[in-house]
């Protein structure tokens, strides 16, 4: 479980902070909801869990730990 939060919170960064998805977040605002997404990493984080453990209480557990580590930061 360590490996897939540590995963998934690699990956929600990429995706919702880093430069080389920019593009992919500039041209995502044409639809609302999309855009949303792909800016908020802890949104994304429950998704991209939900991919990788096939889990939803999981994803829930690995959002939670984006969460914690969000507000102590």
């Amino acid at each position: 479980m360590l490996l897939s939060t540590l995963v998934t919170i690699a990956i929600s960064y990429l995706i919702s902070e880093s430069f080389l998805f920019e593009k992919v977040r500039e041209w995502s605002k044409k639809n609302r909801y999309l855009a949303e997404l792909l800016h908020c990493p802890i949104c994304l984080s429950f998704w991209i869990a939900l991919i990788i453990t096939l889990s939803i209480w999981q994803s829930l557990a690995i959002m939670g730990v984006l969460v914690l580590i969000k507000k102590l930061l």
